[in-house]
C-alpha cells in the first residue's frame, strides 16, 4: 500500500447486525469526505454486506482503500454464487441492490476466490458516480 493510501478492514459476523456495523465503519472511515460521497459509499457497502448475510451464512469480511482519487470497498464472502443485477420488479421488495450498485458505484465487479468471492465498488472522487443524487 502507498504511503497516501488508507485502509480499514472489518471483520463481521453473518447477522442481521452487519450491515449496521459495515455502514458505521465506512461513516467514520469517510468522516472528512464531502457528505454525497459519504453516503452514496455507505450505501453501496450497505447493499453488498446485505447481499452476503442473506445469500452467504459464512464469515464476511469489508475492506475500504481510500486513495488519490478514489474509494474502493470490497467485501469477500464465502459463497460462490456471483451477484446478479436484475430489473425491478413490480411490488418486488428485494433484489435491488445491485442494480443500485450498478447505478451508483464509478465502476464493480467480483473476484472469484477459491473460498468463495469478493464484490467490490469504486467510487471516484472528482464525481461521487456516474449518477449522483439530484439535491
Amino acid at each position: 500500500m502507498d504511503s497516501d493510501e488508507q485502509m480499514i478492514v472489518v471483520r463481521l459476523d453473518s447477522d442481521v447486525s452487519a450491515p449496521q456495523l459495515a455502514r458505521a465503519a465506512i461513516q467514520e472511515a469517510l468522516s472528512e469526505r464531502p457528505a454525497d460521497l459519504r453516503d452514496i459509499a455507505v450505501l453501496l457497502a450497505d447493499e453488498i454486506v446485505t447481499n452476503a448475510v442473506v445469500h452467504c451464512g459464512g464469515r464476511i469480511e469489508m475492506s475500504l482503500v481510500e486513495s488519490p482519487g478514489r474509494i474502493r470497498v470490497e467485501v469477500s464472502d464465502t459463497s460462490a454464487a456471483l451477484p446478479l443485477v436484475r430489473p425491478p420488479t413490480a411490488g418486488g421488495e428485494r433484489g435491488r441492490g445491485m442494480l443500485i450498485v450498478d447505478s451508483l458505484a464509478s465502476s464493480w465487479g467480483v473476484i472469484r476466490r477459491t473460498d468463495g468471492k469478493s464484490v467490490w465498488f469504486q467510487l471516484d472522487i472528482t464525481g461521487a458516480g456516474r449518477h449522483p443524487p439530484t439535491p
